[in-house]
């Protein structure tokens, strides 16, 4: 009797399979042609992963992965190593590196401007074709701003130069005080029109002085005969003078007054005197005279005073006219009024009166006008 060998015979297939990661893998499995009788007849409807782990498979994420062919699937999403998407364009926003708004386009002139030379105190300047860098000696050719090294320089915060005039825009002073006068910018300010006293505020150290004294009245005509009178002088002004007070201090105030008008055959009455302190004082308008000399204008006294910032010397007032046969002289100008004509007063502060007219009678002439004193802080 012969016997049979049975030799079971080995049958190798694939599986397709696709992994957690969405990539598919092609597995050869080595299966007995009883495992797949049995199958068949027992399992009709296993499925691929129950006949892997029918041979003890169960670790499904060792299969290979697919690296040809075309993908069909879902795209990968960023969480597990891909994109999320499919184009260029929507996997850099996916990545957050989006051109123009996550990283900067590629420019020609940043690649130009990052080969330039880092030296200390250089600097961009645009040439019209290129950028080049260039130093403090030749970028102020190519600025078109000349030769810096003419002008004065600040050095430490401190301006080494002359203080910028108002008319070039600056304050034309190096202390707040002086530009505050300059720009006749003052806190506060008292205007006396007669005799007073002035008492410096707390924190008030310094004070600007604007006066002017009394006119001189003019001269009285002749009562018998063709001559007139002599007009009165106008009186000197200041102007915006500095003086030095002490907070809460008081000081003298004297108003000029005006100088009286000449009664017929008479003379005029000089302008009184103005001044601050009995310190600086703006002098009044000489008188007008029956059938003499004019009135002379006011200033003699304070013609040789210097002030700072801001101020002026003493301004004399204008000369008052003399008579003309039987017509009165007319009356010295301040800068702050206008003096009389013949016989007539005088208007504003510190003008002097017009002498009297020759008339069949003497006639009287014209009184000048009072000072000021204003005091600014």
């Amino acid at each position: 009797m012969k016997k049979l060998l049975f030799i079971p015979l080995l049958f190798l297939t694939t599986l397709l399979y696709a992994s957690p990661n969405n990539s598919m893998s092609i597995l050869p499995v080595a299966v007995d042609r009883e495992t797949i009788e049995a199958n068949d007849e027992n399992d009709r409807n296993s499925t691929i992963a129950s006949a892997y782990n029918a041979h003890n498979h169960t670790d499904i994420t060792q299969l290979g992965t697919v690296t040809t062919g075309v993908w069909n699937g879902t795209a990968v999403p960023v969480l597990y190593g891909g994109t999320g998407s499919t184009t260029a364009s929507t996997a850099r926003t996916a990545l957050g590196v989006a051109i123009g708004s996550d990283v900067q386009a590629y420019d020609a002139d940043l690649g130009t401007i990052s080969a330039l030379a880092n030296t200390d105190s250089n600097f961009i300047v645009g040439n019209g074709s290129a950028w080049v860098a260039e130093s403090g000696a030749t970028a102020r050719t190519s600025l078109g701003l000349g030769s810096l090294a003419t002008l004065s320089t600040i050095n430490n915060d401190n301006w080494s130069g002359t203080d910028l005039a108002v008319a070039n825009g600056g304050t034309g002073a190096s202390t707040a005080t002086a530009a505050k006068a300059n720009l006749e910018m003052y806190a506060g300010s008292q205007l006396f029109t007669g005799s007073g006293t002035f008492t410096a505020p707390t924190g008030v150290t310094t004070v600007y002085l604007t006066m002017v004294g009394g006119g001189g009245g003019g001269g009285g005509s002749a009562s018998a005969g063709n001559n007139g009178g002599s007009g009165g002088g106008g009186s000197e002004a200041i102007i915006n003078y500095p003086y030095t007070v002490t907070p809460t201090s008081e000081y003298a105030v004297a108003v000029g007054a005006a100088g009286t008008a000449g009664a017929a055959n008479g003379n005029g009455g000089a302008g009184g005197n103005s001044s601050f302190d009995s310190t600086i004082t703006a002098t009044g308008g000489g008188a007008g005279l029956f059938q003499g000399s004019a009135g002379a204008g006011g200033g003699v006294a304070l013609d040789a005073v210097t002030t700072t910032a801001g101020g002026s010397t003493g301004i004399r007032g204008g000369n008052g006219a003399s008579y003309s046969s039987g017509t009165g002289g007319a009356g010295g100008a301040s800068i702050y009024g206008t003096g009389g004509a013949g016989g007539a007063a005088a208007t504003g502060y510190g003008s002097g009166g017009g002498g009297a007219t020759a008339g069949g009678a003497g006639v009287a002439g014209g009184a000048g006008t009072i000072g000021f004193v204003l005091v600014q802080y």
